[in-house]
């Protein structure tokens, strides 16, 4: 699993410029298998296992490359239901 503290929105993005990362230069096609956000503002705690596998274009569809993961309207919140909702813009 992945461990990560958040006392700011820039951890968040250096956590999703790594899952960038990986596709790039590893060829890692990669999805969560859980997430969970503990604690409270500006101390968060992020705890994801992520699963995947090497990207094969014959199983796989690339629409865009991703070319990093940017700060513009990053928001993170509570939603209704008491799950967090992360809105992230990439750079394409």
């Amino acid at each position: 699993g992945v461990r990560l503290v958040l006392p700011d929105f820039a951890a968040l993005r250096r956590f999703l410029s790594e899952l960038v990362y990986l596709l790039d230069a590893e060829h890692l096609v990669l999805r969560a298998r859980s997430v969970e956000v503990r604690g409270e503002a500006p101390e968060l705690r992020l705890d994801a296992v992520l699963v995947g596998e090497t990207f094969d274009r014959e199983r796989h569809v690339a629409a865009n490359d991703v070319k990093a993961v940017t700060a513009y309207g990053l928001s993170v919140a509570l939603d209704e239901r008491g799950e967090w909702r992360a809105r992230v813009t990439l750079d394409v």
